[in-house]
């Protein structure tokens, strides 16, 4: 196996060498074209040569059913038959059904922002699809027209999803929400719509840099941040009055520049705190970005 994609090596004395070269120019193919779903649980009945898919949880059919397949592999159609590969980290697979690229951390397939596509609507109604995922919506209508956010149950967008909005007509652009969707902000013209919790979005006046990456969702009462949280989304979970302390550069050297998000998810107020000798400009209430800008010194916007 080759150490980097793990592809079969062709060895010297091997029979029918074809079969195996033919094979990796498939599993090549699944790299630079993509896959077709991450959330097909069912082995297709009639795919095409050089078809792949990302397998989710519990998959089913005569191949994928099996203990070879398993969460997370990729599954590609060769020769009449189904073969997988094991996810390479770092490496980045277009998924066609959602119109999204996606890269392997190891642990999980994390959403990227490779491609900013543009989603214009010119009507006065528009409800968010998943394919809308860190794309531009432009409302371009001379009336006054609504963008609706559909539930989870409706539309399950990954915790961290951007999506940024655009009122370029004339008409006033409203954001609204399914039953039982929370909206935190209000929307002037232009913004970023953030999904911070199942069903729960921020409306922010300029791009989260930071939202839609690692999430850390903190159930007690106290935390204290650590590197693993720069460039990512921490969520305060409690019933309870709660803090997020913010460590001296000595303790956790974060990069100057560094960026954290943070949100009071749950019914208990949640403080921004930092040890002695850090200073913190600006108030947190309910969903804030904190920002390094000197070396104890941070901003909260």
């Amino acid at each position: 196996m080759t150490t980097v994609l793990g592809f079969e090596e062709i060895e010297e004395s091997q029979s029918k060498k074809y079969l195996s070269h033919n094979k990796a120019l498939y599993q090549i193919g699944a790299f630079l074209k993509g896959v077709k779903s991450k959330t097909t649980a069912a082995q297709p009945a009639s795919p095409a040569e050089g078809d792949s898919y990302i397998l989710p949880a519990s998959p089913t059919g005569a191949r994928w059913a099996t203990a070879t397949f398993t969460e997370d592999d990729i599954a590609f159609f060769y020769n009449s038959t189904w073969y997988k590969m094991d996810p390479v980290e770092g490496v980045e697979l277009f998924v066609e059904d959602e119109d999204i690229h996606v890269v392997w951390t190891g642990t999980e397939y994390r959403k990227t922002a490779s491609v900013f596509a543009i989603n214009s609507q010119t009507g006065t109604t528009y409800t968010l699809a998943l394919s809308d995922s860190s794309k531009l919506i432009k409302m371009d209508n001379a009336a006054a027209n609504v963008v609706t956010i559909p539930s989870h149950a409706t539309s399950a967008f990954d915790l961290g999803t951007i999506i940024t909005l655009d009122q370029t007509g004339a008409g006033e652009t409203t954001v609204d929400g399914e039953v039982g969707v929370t909206i935190n902000g209000i929307f002037n013209g232009f913004g970023v719509l953030a999904k911070v919790a199942s069903n729960v979005w921020e409306i922010l006046s300029k791009p989260p840099e930071i939202v839609g990456r690692e999430i850390n969702t903190q159930t007690g009462t106290t935390y204290t941040l650590a590197l693993s949280d720069a460039e990512g989304l921490v969520r305060m979970d409690n019933a309870a009055a709660n803090t997020l302390t913010i460590p001296e550069d000595v303790n956790v050297a974060f990069p100057i520049g560094t960026k954290i998000s943070v949100y009071e998810l749950g019914a208990g107020a949640t403080t921004v705190d930092g040890e002695a000798g850090v200073t913190l400009v600006g108030a947190f209430s309910v969903h804030a970005i904190i920002e390094k800008v000197d070396t104890d010194v941070w901003s909260i916007k």
